[in-house]
């Protein structure tokens, strides 16, 4: 529960702080290269209150992540656990892991970097100080869901 008011209190605050000046004045204050599309609407409202390159494509940034997050935590429920793996039929021999390594991820919104190098401090913990054989992702979770199909509000 502290967590949603969190979003809530989170969300409106940069609604909010937006609306209060102009987005020109935060976009010179973002580094070189970087890119900014927003959209704010009111629920209800028939038109959005700030539109600024809402429709430039974008990957979704951290906020994204969040309010995933967040609709991941109440539809499954705070016990449920998303799993990502590395995944070997090889054998390890003098250190070396003779065999492909395939990392298996399971779509957890809240994965980090630091999640990956524990999982290759672990690995490196169970002996395995090289792979002869190819390191393989494994996205067949998303096969499904690679793109957005033609003419769906992308232009």
């Amino acid at each position: 529960m502290r967590f949603s008011r969190f979003i809530i209190g989170l969300t409106s605050c940069i609604a909010f702080s937006v609306q209060a000046a102009n987005v020109d004045e935060y976009v010179t204050q973002l580094p070189a290269g970087a890119n900014l599309a927003l959209m704010v609407q009111k629920v209800g409202a028939s038109a959005p209150a700030i539109d600024y390159h809402s429709q430039q494509m974008a990957l979704p940034a951290s906020t994204q992540k969040v309010i995933t997050a967040l609709a991941a935590l109440i539809q499954l429920g705070p016990d449920f656990r998303f799993t990502t793996t590395l995944e070997t039929k090889g054998n390890v021999e003098n250190g070396v892991l003779k065999g492909d390594l395939v990392a298996r991820f399971g779509a957890d919104p809240t994965l980090k970097r630091q999640d990956i190098r524990n999982m290759v401090a672990t690995l490196k913990k169970s002996g395995v100080n090289q792979i002869d054989g190819n390191v393989l992702i494994d996205t067949s979770i998303f096969a499904s869901h690679d793109k957005a199909p033609a003419g769906h509000g992308m232009t």
